[in-house]
């Protein structure tokens, strides 16, 4: 991967973002990440310096979606801002007033954002309003401004018809964290506050209900309730099999996921580099002997992690061991002060990550 030249016809943006590099050849790009050195030598993220966002792995300038905004007919002036405090259900909400003497409509104003903007930059939510409330020194007060209202934002409301139809309302509402009496079957899931990982989970929640299976490319094509209802009868959806428990005669094929596992340790060797470490602090009294029977238990009731990795007839396979000893590591420090135990944890955590995993012969846990 490399750096950009610039932004494209804006000149003025480019010699801001892309400065001269003072350690060597090139440039840089200031990023507008505010980031401050741990105790550990690592960069912590503390925020932005602009107006930049970050939504389902899009980046975003929230500046740039009011220009554009501003730029519709019939817009006097308009404030975009981010709700939502977990990655997954953060949403774009736009407040917009209109010139004097003119009316607005959402879905206008959002099919012609749309021509002008990717998806991933229209808002979620439109709220129209008939003038921006004011703080005493006459700027827009941010925390007078009305939440969206979901149900305000769906078509003329029309009930479900159907068993069908009322089980996708009540997913969606569930999904959506609305009323089902409020969903009506004409409302588009993603004016709503529906996105692409929400559309995954309703998936999910379709192939658990009506034993079917769809692709996310169903949902953003029948956006309605009524229209996936239609769909979900249609010869694109595909009913699944019933579950059936294998025998266990003979050798175990591995699945695709394990077979890229397998494939890329012959190639490289055992590898640290799919290891999965996390640390956990825990105050109060919590005997170690019943961490170590719980994380038994686990090994013991999921199969997958008691299973190694080996070759039969040159072929792959994969072994479930009927049984695995499961023993927690335990070490003492209080022969350490806090600096030097701060340091000795430190350094195990990393020696931990880093130890190589061999898959013919270590349990996942």
């Amino acid at each position: 991967a490399g750096l950009a030249l610039g932004y494209l016809d804006q000149p003025a943006l480019t010699a801001e973002r892309f400065v001269r590099n003072p350690f060597g050849d090139g440039v840089l790009y200031r990023t507008g990440d505010l980031v401050r050195v741990g105790e550990d030598g690592n960069l912590l993220f503390m925020g932005r310096t602009d107006n930049q966002v970050k939504i389902r792995g899009f980046r975003v300038e929230l500046g740039e979606i009011v220009h554009q905004i501003d730029s519709l007919a019939g817009v006097q002036s308009s404030l975009v801002q981010v709700t939502g405090e977990e990655a997954a259900d953060k949403q774009l909400v736009a407040w917009v007033v209109a010139q004097q003497d003119t009316e607005l409509d959402v879905e206008t104003l959002k099919a012609a954002l749309a021509e002008r903007v990717p998806a991933h930059m229209v808002p979620t939510y439109l709220v129209l309003l008939a003038e921006w409330p004011l703080t005493s020194v006459g700027k827009i007060d941010r925390r007078a401004l009305p939440a969206p209202d979901k149900v305000s934002q769906q078509a003329v409301y029309v009930a479900p018809q159907g068993a069908q139809e009322a089980a996708l309302v009540d997913i969606w509402a569930e999904l959506l964290k609305i009323e089902p009496a409020q969903l009506g079957v004409n409302t588009n899931f993603f004016s709503i506050g529906g996105h692409s990982l929400l559309a995954v989970q309703m998936i999910a929640k379709i192939r658990a209900h009506f034993d079917l299976e769809l692709s996310v490319r169903m949902v953003f094509d029948h956006p309605t309730v009524r229209e996936l209802a239609e769909a979900l009868v249609s010869a694109s959806c595909t009913r699944l099999p019933a579950l059936v428990a294998q025998d266990r005669v003979g050798p175990l094929a591995l699945s695709f996921a394990q077979q890229r596992l397998w494939f890329i340790e012959q190639l490289q060797g055992p590898s640290s580099m799919y290891n999965m470490p996390f640390a956990l602090r825990i105050t109060g009294t919590l005997p170690a002997s019943l961490i170590e029977q719980a994380l038994a238990e686990i090994v013991t009731r999921h199969e997958v992690l008691r299973t190694t990795y080996t070759e039969h007839n040159e072929q792959p396979i994969q072994v479930v061991h009927d049984s695995v000893s499961f023993t927690l590591g335990l070490e003492e420090l209080n022969h350490l002060d806090d600096t030097q135990r701060a340091d000795y944890i430190a350094q195990a955590q990393k020696a931990e990550a880093a130890h190589p995993f061999d898959l013919d012969k270590d349990q996942m846990l």
